[in-house]
């Protein structure tokens, strides 16, 4: 779906610097076997920090901040297989849409966030939605997310991500925060100090 890379933005002088920028450049390919014949708006990208994992007594939160968000422009053109459309072309009579960068964040932000691709309908984005049909208000977004982590700086890595519908997002967050919490260690009180009297 994707081919990503990430390189250390110079800073113009041969001093290494103490807090490196990161850049993250993306090209949006194609989205197979969509579910449904409607092209999508476009993909958008969330980059989003680590999940902080808080535990009380009313059970188990986990909570993550977005860095940054950007997104492609529509699909520039549809595969013969038709729920399958193009967002990049190379060729010069077709505008490609596909490109993303990513330049708001040092490279270890970026090394410990998380992508989140997520194909958008004009249901699913919210605008004027209250004008179309029953069919295509009801139409749900598909995401994929990515750890950043694995990327290699300065290589290109080529990408097929299986999206999912928001029911599986929220099953797939459920079992990780479960998983998390079940591997955390316990906090137990420490042994009461012996009382001595004389």
């Amino acid at each position: 779906m994707s081919a990503m890379s990430t390189y250390n933005a110079s800073n113009g002088n041969n001093k290494k610097p103490t807090n490196p920028q990161g850049r993250l450049r993306m090209t949006i390919l194609s989205a197979y076997d969509l579910p449904d014949r409607e092209p999508p708006l476009y993909v958008q990208l969330d980059i989003t920090s680590p999940a902080n994992t808080n535990t009380t007594n009313n059970g188990t939160t986990s909570t993550t901040t977005t860095i940054c968000s950007t997104h492609t422009g529509p699909p520039v053109q549809r595969h013969k297989d038709r729920n399958s459309f193009k967002f990049h072309s190379h060729k010069a009579n077709i505008t490609s849409n596909g490109q993303l960068t990513v330049e708001t964040a040092t490279l270890q932000e970026l090394y410990q966030a998380t992508a989140r691709l997520t194909v958008v309908y004009a249901s699913s984005a919210g605008s004027g939605s209250a004008a179309l049909p029953q069919q295509q208000r009801q139409r749900p977004s598909y995401s994929a997310t990515y750890p950043l982590h694995q990327l290699l700086i300065h290589e290109t890595t080529w990408l097929i991500l299986n999206l999912q519908t928001p029911q599986e997002q929220q099953q797939a967050a459920t079992a990780e925060t479960n998983e998390a919490a079940a591997t955390a260690p316990e906090q137990t009180a420490p042994p009461a100090t012996p009382s001595t009297t004389r």
